[in-house]
C-alpha cells in the first residue's frame, strides 16, 4: 500500500495527469499497489507509456523511489523509460530508482553481496567482456591441458558452450557427462576454468544472473534484505525471459509472496525460444503468482485496421495463448497486398522499383523498410537497391559480400583465379582450419624470399599432408571451373572444401544461417552467369584470363560489397533487417518478402519447424507496419530467373518446390482482394509440425 493513505485520493484529483490514457491504460497504471498485476500489452498498444505511468503513479502516491526496482531487456530501454519517468516525477527521483537490464541490476547486486562468493573486493567488481573471458580459458587450456591442440579444440568454441550452459542456469556440478569426447571436454574446462575465475577474482558476463542466483538461494538473509525493502519489481517483455531471469525476479520478490511484482509483456511477441526464452511464461506468472488482475492493452496505435484484422487473424491459429484481440479508432486505410512473383529476381526488382516511387514521392528513406525471415535473402534486394542507386543500411547486420562465411568461400574462389594471392590462401587456408599458425606462415614467407619464389610454390613442395589437401583441392578446383564454368565451380568448392559444415560446428548459433548464405552464393553465382550470358559474354568462347567469367564474378562481388549507402547516416536509408531485428521497431512503409512455406515458416534442413513462434514471428513483422505493408513470395526461390548448367545434375532441385507460406492463406481473403484467388490456386507443400527506507540499502 501507498505510505501515505490519502496520496490516492489527491491523484485522482489530477486528472489531466491520466487524461490521455485510454481506459485499459488507466486501468493498469492504477492497480492497487499491494497486489500482482500482469499486463498484456499487445504491439503498438503503449506499453511503454503504462510502465512508466505505474513507476510515477507509485511515487506520486507515497513510495520511494528506491523501493522500487524496475528491469528491462536492453539499455537503449532502461534509458528511455528513465527519460519519460523523469519528466513525470523530476530527474532527481528518476535517478533513484532501481532501473535497469538484468544483468546490469544482477551487477549491482554482487557489487554488494558478491563476498558471499568470495569476491574480496566486490565492490568495484566488473565483469570480464568475451575476448577477455575467452583468453582466460585458452591461459586455462594451455596451463592445466598442454598437449591439447587449441586449433582443434577452439576456446571460443569451448566459451560459448559454457555460457549456454550458464544461461540455462546449470552450474559446474550440475553438468553431466557428455556423449561426446570434446563435449565432456567441456565440462572438464568449465570446472577449471570456474577455479581460474575464482581465483584470479574474475565474473564474466553470464555470472552477474547465474552467481546473484546462487547467493539469493543460498543465503536467505540476503533475500530477506529484499523483502524488507523493496516495495514494487516491475519487469519490461516478460515474455523474453529465461528461466534464470525469472528464478532472479523470484528471489528479489519471494516469488511474489512478499513483493508486489508488475509484468508487462505479450505471449504473442515471445520469439526468443533459440535463445531460452518460454512462451508461456506468461501463463506461467499467472500460475505461480495468481495476479488479482490481468490487463489487456487490446487499442492499438501503430496499424490500420486492414493490418490488426489480417494479424488477429492469423495468431488466432496458436493454440496456447492467453488470448487478445487488437484494434484500432484510426479510419485511414494504406495499402495492404500480396504481390505473387516467377522468381525472386523479379521479386526484388519490384520491391525496389516501388521504393523508389516512394521516394520520388516524398517520403523518407528512414520511413521505409524491408524484412525478410532469413538474412540470406538480402542479396536479392541489396543487388535490385545498388542498381537502382537507392541507399541502404543493414540493420545489424553486413552486406551479403562482407559476411564471414562469405569472405572465407570468396578467398577460395580467388585462389583458384590467382594462386599469387597471398590475401586469399592465408583466408582460404584457414577456412577450415588446417593447423597453419603465424609460426608456420613466417617459415613460409622466408623460404620463398630465400629461393626467391611465390609462396604457393613453397606450398606445393610441403610434406605436410593437410597442406598437401589443401594445395591439390585448389589444383582440382582450377580444373573444374576450366572444364564446367562458374556456377558448378562454386558448388563443387563448398563440397570439397566442407566449408558449410565448418561453419554449421564452428559458428554454432549461426551455423545454420551461415549455411544458408553459402548456398545463396550458389545462387548469385548463377545469377551473374545469366546475366553475362544475357550480355554476351558467353562461357564457351571464353579465354581464361584476368577478364574471365571468375574474375568478373569476384569483382562484382567486391562493388556490391562496398556499395549501397551504408556510410550514409541512419535517417538517409531505406532499412533493411530481419524479422528478429525489427521487433520493438515501426516503420510508415513494410515491406515483407519470402513468403513461403519452408523460407517463412522457416523449415530447418533436419525439417523441423516451431510452427506456433514462427507464426508470432510472422504476426511480429505484420505489425511493425502503420501505415501500408506489401508482401510478396515467389514461385521459384531458388532458380532466381535462371537455368543452373546442364552438366549439373541437381540444376533441377527446388523448382517450384516452395509455395505461398501458411500465414499468408491465414488472413482473411477479403483482406488480400485480389491476390487471395492466386493464394488459394496455390499448392502448399506442407513441412514442418505444429507444434520509505534506508537509500543505501543495496
Amino acid at each position: 500500500m501507498p505510505d501515505n493513505p490519502g496520496a490516492q485520493a489527491t491523484f485522482y484529483e489530477e486528472p489531466a495527469w491520466l487524461a490521455h490514457l485510454n481506459p485499459a491504460q488507466r486501468e493498469a497504471v492504477t492497480l492497487p499497489m499491494d497486489s500482482h498485476g500482469a499486463i498484456l500489452a499487445g504491439a503498438g498498444t503503449g506499453k511503454t507509456n503504462v510502465l512508466t505511468h505505474r513507476i510515477a503513479y507509485a511515487i506520486r502516491g507515497g513510495m520511494e523511489p528506491n523501493a522500487i526496482i524496475a528491469v528491462t531487456f536492453t539499455n537503449k530501454a532502461a534509458k528511455e523509460i528513465k527519460e519519460r519517468i523523469a519528466r513525470l516525477v523530476g530527474e532527481e527521483t528518476a535517478g533513484k530508482i532501481r532501473l535497469g537490464t538484468f544483468h546490469s541490476l544482477g551487477l549491482k547486486f554482487l557489487r554488494k553481496f558478491g563476498h558471499h562468493i568470495g569476491l574480496e573486493r566486490c565492490e568495484t567488481a566488473a565483469p570480464m567482456d568475451e575476448d577477455e573471458a575467452v583468453a582466460l580459458l585458452r591461459r586455462v587450456m594451455k596451463d592445466r591441458f598442454p598437449d591439447t591442440d587449441l586449433k582443434v579444440e577452439k576456446p571460443k568454441d569451448h566459451y560459448f558452450v559454457i555460457s549456454q550452459w550458464k544461461e540455462q542456469g546449470l552450474y559446474v556440478n550440475d553438468v553431466p557427462v557428455q556423449k561426446t569426447a570434446s563435449a565432456n571436454f567441456t565440462r572438464i574446462l568449465y570446472a577449471a576454468y570456474e577455479t581460474e575465475k575464482k581465483r584470479s577474482q574474475a565474473l564474466d558476463f553470464a555470472d552477474l544472473v547465474l552467481q546473484s542466483n546462487f547467493v539469493l538461494r543460498h543465503h536467505p538473509e540476503v533475500a530477506a534484505v529484499f523483502h524488507q525493502h523493496l516495495r514494487m519489481v516491475l519487469v519490461d517483455e516478460f515474455q523474453d525471459t529465461n528461466p534464470i531471469q525469472v528464478e532472479f525476479i523470484g528471489h528479489l520478490t519471494g516469488t511474489g509472496h512478499s513483493v508486489p511484482t508488475f509484468v508487462v509483456g505479450d505471449d504473442d511477441q515471445s520469439i526468443y525460444g533459440w535463445r531460452g526464452a518460454d512462451a508461456g511464461i506468461m501463463q506461467s506468472f499467472l500460475q505461480t503468482y495468481t495476479p488479482n488482475h490481468l490487463v489487456r492493452l487490446e487499442q492499438n496505435y501503430r496499424c490500420t485496421s486492414t493490418i490488426l484484422d489480417a494479424a488477429n487473424a492469423v495468431i488466432a491459429n496458436n493454440p496456447n495463448r492467453i488470448g487478445k484481440r487488437l484494434w484500432t479508432e484510426r479510419q485511414d486505410v494504406g495499402s495492404f497486398q500480396l504481390d505473387i512473383f516467377a522468381d525472386a529476381e523479379a521479386e526484388a526488382g519490384a520491391i525496389a522499383d516501388r521504393i523508389r516511387n516512394l521516394l520520388a514521392d516524398g517520403v523518407p528513406p528512414a520511413d521505409i523498410v524491408v524484412l525478410y525471415r532469413k538474412n540470406m535473402l538480402s542479396r536479392g534486394i541489396e543487388k535490385a537497391l545498388v542498381f537502382r542507386d537507392i541507399p541502404y543500411r543493414i540493420y545489424g547486420g553486413l552486406n551479403f559480400f562482407q559476411r564471414r562465411e562469405i569472405k572465407d568461400a570468396l578467398a577460395w574462389l580467388r585462389l583458384v583465379q590467382n594462386p599469387l594471392d597471398e590475401m586469399a590462401l592465408f583466408r582460404a587456408i584457414a577456412a577450415p582450419r588446417r593447423g597453419v599458425g603465424t609460426k608456420t606462415i613466417e617459415q613460409w614467407k622466408s623460404t620463398a624470399q630465400k629461393q626467391g619464389v611465390a609462396l604457393w610454390d613453397v606450398l606445393q613442395v610441403d610434406k605436410k599432408a593437410s597442406i598437401q589437401s589443401f594445395v591439390q583441392i585448389v589444383h582440382r578446383l582450377r580444373q573444374i571451373y576450366e572444364a564446367e564454368g562458374l556456377v558448378v565451380l562454386v558448388k563443387k568448392m563448398l563440397a570439397l572444401t566442407k566449408l558449410e559444415q565448418y561453419y554449421i560446428t564452428a559458428a554454432k548459433e549461426r551455423g545454420e544461417e551461415c549455411a544458408e548464405n553459402l548456398q545463396e552464393l550458389v545462387i548469385a553465382a548463377g545469377v551473374f552467369h545469366h546475366e553475362m550470358r544475357a550480355t554476351g559474354l558467353h562461357m564457351e568462347s571464353l579465354a581464361r584470363t584476368p577478364g574471365d567469367m571468375l574474375s568478373e564474378f569476384l569483382a562484382d562481388a567486391v562493388l556490391n560489397s562496398d556499395q549501397g549507402g551504408q556510410k550514409k547516416k541512419e535517417g538517409e536509408t531505406v532499412s533493411l533487417m530481419t524479422v528478429h531485428k525489427a521487433k520493438g521497431l515501426e516503420f510508415p512503409y513494410v515491406f515483407l518478402l519470402g513468403l513461403e512455406d519452408g523460407e517463412f515458416p522457416k523449415i530447418t534442413q533436419s525439417g523441423f519447424c516451431n510452427l506456433e513462434e514462427e507464426r508470432r514471428l510472422f504476426y511480429v513483422a505484420v505489425t511493425r507496419s502503420k501505415f501500408s505493408l506489401f508482401l510478396s513470395c515467389v514461385r521459384n526461390r531458388q532458380s532466381f530467373g535462371y537455368t543452373l548448367d546442364a552438366g549439373d545434375d541437381e540444376a533441377e532441385d527446388g523448382l517450384d518446390s516452395h509455395f505461398v507460406s501458411r500465414f499468408v492463406q491465414e488472413i482473411p481473403a477479403h483482406l488480400l482482394g485480389d491476390a487471395a484467388r492466386l493464394v488459394q490456386a496455390s499448392s502448399r507443400k506442407l513441412v514442418g509440425s505444429e507444434t520509505g527506507s534506508d537509500g543505501d540499502w543495496w
